[in-house]
């Protein structure tokens, strides 16, 4: 009879699979992981509780008492200054942040984290300005909708450069942004776009060009028949013409017919000439 295996040996199996999983942290690793998830949450919930109506936002007159943003009047403060100085680029490194707490949860480092940190923070610039230079009227906060650093930069470049200048330069800085904060998912990207739209393949790898030259050796075969001025067509012309010449046969004249025909008009002009001459005899 099998023996059940104790629970103590069940949570020590437990224990070395999540160890093989997850690699041992030290102690300052976790307090230092536990203080950063409570900063990104606490960033989270006021950024995504936040409201125009309550204190300090300048859009109305009389604000909310108490706040309603999930975090009170420390969540309203700081969600209105981060949206008025930075704009909603701010959801970039918050998202990005979040990505990279997982990942060190997961038990996967995050290679050259200041690097991609200054990635981050140079997207969600590009991104604000790009909103202040596409859509500045667009936002809740009226006079700030992009953010106020973002418009000057809008501005400043848009004086030098034009607006397709300034447009290029900070599309530009969001890709270069992107490459240094997320380089092995925008470099899988076009692959994965790729795989996304398999299902075409039929269409690419259709023979369009012989589609193409078929239809016109089609079209090259069926001549239009050119159009007589009396309104009917050359070759119904043609048809009648050789109908009537095959009913109506030719009327051929023979030489002794022209030879009669010369005799009686010889024997016509003696008569005549007769009677000419008894009318002078009678005279």
């Amino acid at each position: 009879m099998a023996r059940k295996p104790s629970p103590s040996a069940t949570h020590s199996g437990a224990a070395s699979v999540v160890a093989s999983v997850l690699p041992d942290a030290g102690l300052s690793r976790r307090i230092a992981w536990v203080v950063a998830s409570g900063a990104w949450t606490f960033a989270f919930l006021a950024l995504a509780s936040f409201q125009i109506t309550d204190w300090p936002s300048h859009v109305v007159s009389v604000h909310n008492d108490p706040a309603a943003n999930l975090l009170g009047r420390m969540g309203a403060v700081m969600s209105y200054w981060t949206y008025v100085v930075v704009g909603i680029g701010v959801w970039i490194p918050v998202l990005l942040a979040g990505v990279a707490l997982t990942y060190s949860a997961l038990g996967r480092p995050i290679q050259h984290c200041v690097v991609r940190g200054i990635g981050a923070l140079l997207m969600m610039l590009a991104f604000s300005c790009l909103h202040a230079q596409w859509m500045p009227s667009v936002g809740s906060l009226t006079g700030c909708d992009a953010g106020l650093f973002p418009m000057w930069c809008a501005e400043q470049l848009s004086e030098r450069f034009g607006g397709v200048g300034a447009s290029l330069l900070f599309i530009l800085a969001l890709a270069l942004g992107a490459v240094v904060a997320i380089d092995e998912v925008v470099f899988a990207l076009p692959q994965a776009i790729l795989r996304t739209l398999s299902f075409l393949d039929p269409i690419w790898n259709f023979d369009w060009a012989g589609l193409v030259a078929t239809l016109r050796s089609k079209l090259v075969g069926v001549r239009p028949e050119p159009i007589v001025i009396g309104g009917g067509r050359t070759g119904t012309t043609r048809s009648t013409r050789a109908k009537a010449s095959s009913t109506v046969a030719p009327v051929e004249t023979t030489d002794e017919e022209e030879e009669s025909d010369a005799t009686e008009e010889s024997e016509e002009e003696d008569a005549d000439e007769v009677e000419d001459d008894d009318d002078d005899d009678d005279d």
